[in-house]
């Protein structure tokens, strides 16, 4: 069933954020186009009220951040323990997200059959952290279990959507 599976990665981000000291992980999944990436899972150590991304900017688009999705689509790595140290464009996502308080960033893009599909994150919120290249495998690892999972839910969705209109017919 697709909420456990949605309810499985939410632990599993938790665990995970949990384990190397973040304060919130997120999952973006990218549009066919690669035009946009759609916020999927969210963790916070604070109550989701306050601190949901979702809120605020559940799709991060092309136009607003390209550098951002391009960085991923490379499958490039984040390992940012201040906000002067992110990549260039990165900026632009604080300033979208209006999270002054974000001070580190950890993430990893989502690879399935070698083809980009999103990327996981994780933030630190007040405190600078520099994470070691373990908990960078650790999050490889990770994405790519949370990718296949996605992926076989996504086959299984259109297969079932291929049988209902076969039997329609």
């Amino acid at each position: 069933d697709s909420s456990d599976i949605d309810a499985e990665i939410v632990r599993a981000l938790a665990a995970m954020g949990q384990f190397i000291g973040s304060d919130r992980g997120v999952i973006f999944r990218f549009a066919e186009d690669r035009d946009s990436a759609t916020l999927t899972h969210e963790w916070s150590r604070q109550p989701a009220s306050t601190a949901s991304v979702a809120k605020r900017v559940p799709v991060l688009s092309r136009q607003a951040v390209p550098e951002v999705l391009d960085h991923f689509l490379r499958k490039l790595t984040l390992n940012a323990s201040r906000p002067e140290l992110l990549p260039a464009g990165f900026d632009k996502l604080n300033k979208l997200l209006g999270t002054a308080e974000v001070t580190s960033r950890i993430a990893v893009p989502m690879v399935y059959a070698n083809r980009t599909i999103g990327f996981l994150g994780f933030h630190s919120l007040g405190i600078e952290r520099s994470w070691p290249n373990e908990d960078l495998r650790l999050m490889w690892l990770l994405a790519e279990i949370i990718s296949s999972a996605l992926m076989r839910r996504d086959t299984d969705r259109a297969l079932q959507h291929a049988k209902e209109a076969a039997e329609a017919a």
